[in-house]
C-alpha cells in the first residue's frame, strides 16, 4: 500500500504487478438460492396459483375482477381441477340435477384448459347435432369431452350424462355417449375400470331417456350399448321393459330374454380362478410381502367351504399364520375377510367362532364370553381349524367393527347399556394409556383412579406397538343401535362423548337421528342437537346441518307432526339462512300450514243455519197482517 502511495496516478490505470496473482479463491462466491416464493409476473399466473393452492372461491373471485377489467387470461391446464370441483359440489340425486350455475361455472373454468390435438381432432364436434345445438347443452359437451380426453370421464360422467340425456335430443345423446366413450377409451389405460364406468354410465343414461317417455330411444340406447360391450344392469332392463310396454312388442320380448340371459349368467357365473391356482397366486404374493386383494380372498374362502376343500383352507391359513414380516397385520386381514364373509351369508356364530380361534377375547363383554367358549364347542363353523392358532394376537379396529355390528342387535336392551358403559370405559383407558405411552412422566388421572378402585382395565393387557382396537366408528353403531330402541336420551349421549373423537355423522348418521327424533321426540330437541354437532363441526365433508333439518322436516310432516315441523323450519331460515322459497320441502310444509289453519277456522266459526220453507212462509203472511189496511186494500 506504501508503494501504491507513492507511486505516480497512472494514466491508463493501476500497475497490475503490485497484486497477487488472481486464484480460484478470489473468484466471487455464487448467489445462494432464494427461499423466498415466486411473485407471478401476471395476473394470470396469479389466477393459476391461487388455483394450483386450492383457494377455488378466492380464485373465482379474482377471475370476476379479470374479466371485468377486460384483462385476458392465459390458458393453463391447472383449471380443470377448479372446473371438476364446480360440478363435484352436486348433490348425487335423481332429482338434483346440474343448476345453470354448476354448468356456467364449469364451461368457465374448463374453457381456460388448453385443448389438446385429440380434442381439436375429435369427429363428434363435425356433426349437426353438435352445431345446430342449445349453445349451453353444447358447450357443457365440450367441456366434459375435453376432460375425458384428459382422463376424468368418471368424476364428470355421473353428473354430466343425467343432464344432458334430459334436456338434449336423442340423436345428440347417442352421438355424445359414442364420443365420451370413445375419448375415455385413449385416455384410460385399465380396460377393466372403463368397462365399469361406462356400463354405469349407459344405464344412466338408459334411464334417464325412460323418464322423459323416450322409451324407442332408449331401447335403441341399449342395444348399442350391447353390442359395444357395455351392457346395463337388471334394473335398467326391467325399468326399460316396463317402459317399452305394449307399445313397442319385439323390444318388450328381447328384453325379456335378454332379462333371462342375464340372470342365468349372475347365477351360473364361474369361479374367478380354481382353488390351486389362487393358492399358488397367494403363495407368491405373500413371498414377496403383499397381501392378496380382499374379493380374491373371499372367493377362495367361498370356493373351500362350498366345496369342503379342508386341505386348500389349511394351507393357505397357515401361510397367513406364518407371514415372515406382518403376522399380526396378515392374521387381521384374513380374519376381517373371512368374518364378513360369514356375515354376508347370514351365519354370526361362524363369525364369533373365527374370531375366538385367533383373537384374545379380553376386549369382549364378559357377558359375552362365556358364549363365545359354548360356540367353540358346536359344530356351526364350516370350517375347523386342525388346531388353535399359535400365540392369539390382539384384534384391530376393523376387526373389532365387524365383531360389535355382529353383537348389538343380538342384545337386549339392559344388555345393550352394559356394553356401552364397558365400551366407554375401555375406549377411555385406551386413550389414557396412549397418553400415558406419550408422556410417561405425566400419569393420566384416570389410570390412578381406576387403581384406586381396583377396576378392571382390560385394555391394559395390549402391547403397546398393537393398533388400537376403537375408534369413534364404534359410536356410531352404539347410535344405530339405540336408534331402532327409538332413545334419544341414549343418542344425545353418545354423541356428546363421541365430540371429542374422530366420529364425523354421516348422511345416513343424520338421516337416522332424524328419524329418531321424529318417531319419540320433540323438533326443539332435535334442533338442539344439530345445533351443537354443528358448532362443533361434527359434520362430514358432503353433511351440513341443513340435510339434519331437512330431514327431521320431511319425517316429522310424514308423522303428522305439523308444529315441530314449522319449529325447525324456522330455525333453518333463521339461523342458517336459508332461502325458503328456492326448497320445495319448505314450500310444501307451509302449503300444509296454511291449509290446517283455514281448516282450524272453518272448524271454530259458527254455521249459518238454513231457515225452513214453511217458517219463511210462516213469516211472509204475518208480514202481510201486520201491513196497514189502506196498503191491503191497494194491493
Amino acid at each position: 500500500m506504501i508503494a501504491m502511495s507513492q507511486q505516480k496516478t497512472p494514466s491508463s490505470g493501476w500497475d497490475n504487478s503490485l497484486f497477487e496473482d488472481v486464484s480460484e479463491d478470489y473468484s466471487p462466491p455464487e448467489a445462494a438460492p432464494s427461499n423466498l416464493p415466486e411473485i407471478p409476473q401476471n395476473s394470470s399466473e396469479a389466477l393459476a396459483q391461487l388455483v394450483r393452492d386450492g383457494e377455488y372461491s378466492t380464485a373465482l373471485k379474482v377471475k370476476k375482477d379479470l374479466e371485468q377489467l377486460g384483462i385476458s387470461i392465459e390458458q393453463d391446464a391447472c383449471y380443470l381441477a377448479a372446473a371438476l370441483r364446480s360440478i363435484r359440489r352436486v348433490p348425487r340425486s335423481p332429482v338434483n340435477v346440474l343448476t345453470p350455475r354448476h354448468i356456467h361455472l364449469f364451461n368457465a373454468w374448463a374453457a381456460l384448459v388448453p385443448a389438446t390435438p385429440a380434442v381439436r381432432d375429435d369427429p363428434f364436434f363435425q356433426y349437426a347435432v353438435w352445431t345446430k345445438g342449445n349453445p349451453h347443452v353444447t358447450a357443457l359437451q365440450r367441456s366434459a369431452l375435453k376432460a375425458a380426453h384428459m382422463g376424468y370421464a368418471t368424476q364428470v360422467g355421473p353428473v354430466v350424462v343425467p343432464y344432458l340425456a334430459r334436456y338434449s335430443s336423442t340423436r345428440a345423446i347417442t352421438r355424445f355417449m359414442v364420443a365420451f366413450a370413445a375419448a375415455d377409451r385413449s385416455a384410460t389405460t385399465s380396460t377393466r375400470q372403463h368397462k365399469q364406468t361406462f356400463k354405469r354410465l349407459y344405464g344412466i343414461a338408459v334411464r334417464s331417456l325412460c323418464f322423459r317417455s323416450q322409451a324407442r330411444a332408449a331401447y335403441d340406447l341399449s342395444r348399442y350399448a350391447k353390442r359395444q360391450g357395455y351392457t346395463v344392469n337388471q334394473f335398467t332392463l326391467r325399468l326399460l321393459r316396463s317402459a317399452v310396454g305394449t307399445s313397442y312388442a319385439e323390444g318388450a320380448r328381447k328384453l325379456g330374454r335378454q332379462l333371462c340371459d342375464t340372470q342365468k349368467e349372475l347365477k351360473d357365473m364361474p369361479f374367478i380362478a380354481s382353488r390351486p391356482h389362487l393358492l399358488r397366486r397367494f403363495q407368491k404374493a405373500i413371498d414377496k410381502g403383499h397381501m392378496p386383494t380382499r374379493h380374491a380372498l373371499r372367493d377362495f374362502i367361498r370356493q373351500c367351504i362350498q366345496h369342503r376343500d379342508d386341505e386348500a383352507y389349511n394351507r393357505l391359513f397357515a401361510l397367513f399364520q406364518e407371514h415372515p414380516t406382518r403376522r399380526p397385520y396378515a392374521l387381521n386381514y384374513w380374519a376381517s375377510v373371512e368374518i364378513d364373509y360369514h356375515l354376508r351369508e347370514g351365519s354370526p356364530d361362524a363369525a364369533f367362532q373365527a374370531f375366538y380361534e385367533i383373537f384374545h377375547i379380553d376386549d369382549v363383554p364378559q357377558s359375552v364370553r362365556k358364549a363365545l367358549r359354548m360356540l367353540m364347542n358346536s359344530k356351526h363353523h364350516p370350517r375347523r381349524r386342525p388346531k388353535a392358532v399359535k400365540d392369539k394376537i390382539w384384534p384391530d379396529s376393523r376387526v373389532t367393527v365387524l365383531f360389535w355390528r355382529t353383537l348389538l342387535p343380538m342384545l337386549s336392551p339392559s344388555q345393550l347399556g352394559q356394553a356401552y358403559s364397558e365400551f366407554v370405559s375401555r375406549f377411555s383407558s385406551m386413550a389414557e394409556r396412549r397418553a400415558y405411552i406419550r408422556n410417561p412422566a405425566q400419569v393420566p388421572p384416570g389410570i390412578a383412579r381406576k387403581m384406586e378402585k381396583n377396576l378392571t382395565d382390560l385394555s391394559a393387557n395390549r402391547p403397546a406397538d398393537t393398533p388400537p382396537p376403537y375408534t369413534g366408528h364404534h359410536f356410531r353403531l352404539f347410535l344405530r343401535a339405540y336408534a331402532k330402541l327409538h332413545n334419544t336420551k341414549a343418542i344425545m349421549k353418545i354423541t356428546r362423548r363421541a365430540a371429542g373423537t374422530k366420529w364425523r355423522a354421516s348422511r345416513a348418521d343424520v338421516r337416522v337421528i332424524a328419524q329418531t327424533w321424529a318417531n319419540a321426540g320433540s323438533g326443539r330437541r332435535l334442533m338442539f342437537l344439530l345445533e351443537r354437532l354443528r358448532r362443533d363441526a361434527m359434520f362430514e365433508r358432503h353433511t351440513s346441518a341443513v340435510d339434519g333439518y331437512r330431514d327431521g322436516i320431511r319425517f316429522m310432516m310424514q308423522n303428522q307432526r305439523y308444529k315441530d315441523a314449522a319449529v325447525l323450519a324456522k330455525q333453518l331460515v333463521r339461523r342458517l339462512k336459508h332461502k325458503a322459497a328456492s326448497d320445495p320441502l319448505l314450500r310444501l310444509l307451509y302449503a300444509r300450514l296454511s291449509e290446517r289453519q283455514h281448516a282450524k277456522k272453518a272448524a271454530d266459526s259458527p254455521r249459518e243455519q238454513p231457515t225452513p220453507s214453511h217458517t219463511r212462509q210462516r213469516t211472509r203472511i204475518g208480514r202481510d197482517t201486520l201491513a196497514p189496511r189502506h196498503t191491503r186494500l191497494r194491493a
